[in-house]
């Protein structure tokens, strides 16, 4: 009996590992951003809208690769939409308190499933990161003297 190993190709599969694990991050990055993207779609149908100033701030930073690691900011670029969003006591004609939140939480279950996903196919196709609907930095114009 003979126990024997090819190192053939060898170094060419050491040069795939190392090139995965370059490309995985940023595969990560662009499933991570249209998740991120697809759930500010949904809250930005529930902003409530007076002058939609507020609505006009959504935005969807770019990722910040860290390593491994891999960050997604997004929010609302107003000094007043934290305090739309938590007041639960007020009626609006058009959207809702939490309107970020509700998002956020319906998001959850499958979260991780789905962003593994696009950035599988991120990975396959070679995709780069590349912004998409929404700013990628907070619009905040101050407000107009009534």
């Amino acid at each position: 009996m003979r126990l024997g190993l090819d190192l053939k190709g060898l170094k060419e599969v050491d040069k795939e590992f190392e090139r995965l694990l370059r490309e995985v991050p940023e595969a990560v990055a662009v499933g991570l951003y249209l998740e991120a993207e697809a759930i500010m779609a949904k809250s930005i149908r529930e902003v409530p809208v007076d002058t939609g100033r507020l609505r006009a701030t959504g935005f969807v930073q770019e990722p910040v690769i860290r390593g491994t690691g891999v960050t997604v900011m997004m929010g609302y670029g107003t000094n007043y939409a934290v305090y739309v969003h938590e007041n639960t006591s007020a009626r609006h004609t058009v959207g809702k308190a939490k309107f970020l939140q509700h998002p956020l939480e319906a998001a959850a279950e499958g979260f991780g499933s789905r962003v593994a996903k696009r950035a599988a196919e991120a990975l396959i196709r070679g995709t780069r990161f590349r912004p998409g609907t929404f700013p990628t930095e907070p619009k905040d114009e101050p407000m107009e003297a009534v």
